[in-house]
């Protein structure tokens, strides 16, 4: 009998040493895909199930999560918007710009937080906001950073149906950290200089 308390305590051993070592039991890292295009000038690193889109419509990128691939509804996504200057700007002249421009253009526009942050070892600032999308008479929170490299305006931002913005919240952080500037030659300037 003691024989067998013995074997069954060295099998228990090696299963717990299996387990704690990363065998059976713990999940595996969820895959990701990086898009990353020197022209562009940016990198982002976001789950390799989401949908990835560089169709254009003023965007360079949209991400698009898993479980929101029915276009007849709002779906959360994150945009890249990788835009050239007509001269260097301080990171606080675009980033005002940008959001004098947020504010003007979407109904019920409400700030939420807005402030420095980091976003890949970069200087940048966000905003976080409110708004009703008019064409799913939805209410949409986004977090938005804004960052400058030369004459190089970024703007990431992440979107979410109100309702479902907090379950996103700690998604969208991760990958907005995931965002880089890379080298490259300067985007074209858009066509009405804004």
């Amino acid at each position: 009998m003691h024989k067998g308390v013995l074997t069954l305590a060295a099998t228990a051993a090696v299963v717990l040493g299996a387990l704690a070592a990363g065998g059976c039991g713990e999940p595996a890292a969820p895959a990701s895909e990086t898009y990353a295009s020197e022209p562009e000038g940016f990198a982002l690193t976001f789950p390799s199930d989401w949908t990835k889109s560089t169709s254009g419509h003023g965007m360079n990128l949209e991400i698009i999560p898993a479980d929101q691939q029915d276009a007849s509804v709002f779906r959360d996504d994150i945009i890249v918007r990788a835009e050239g200057l007509p001269k260097e700007m301080p990171l606080e002249e675009f980033a005002a710009a940008k959001v004098k421009a947020v504010a003007n253009s979407l109904l019920d526009y409400k700030e939420i937080a807005k402030g420095p942050m980091k976003v890949g070892g970069q200087e940048a600032r966000s905003l976080t906001f409110s708004y009703t999308n008019p064409n799913f008479k939805v209410s949409v929170t986004s977090m938005a950073c804004f960052l400058v490299s030369g004459k190089r305006g970024f703007t990431v931002t992440a979107n979410a149906a109100t309702e479902r913005f907090p379950a996103r919240k700690a998604r969208f952080e991760e990958i907005l950290g995931t965002f880089r500037l890379l080298g490259g030659p300067a985007v074209a300037p858009a066509p009405d200089g804004k």
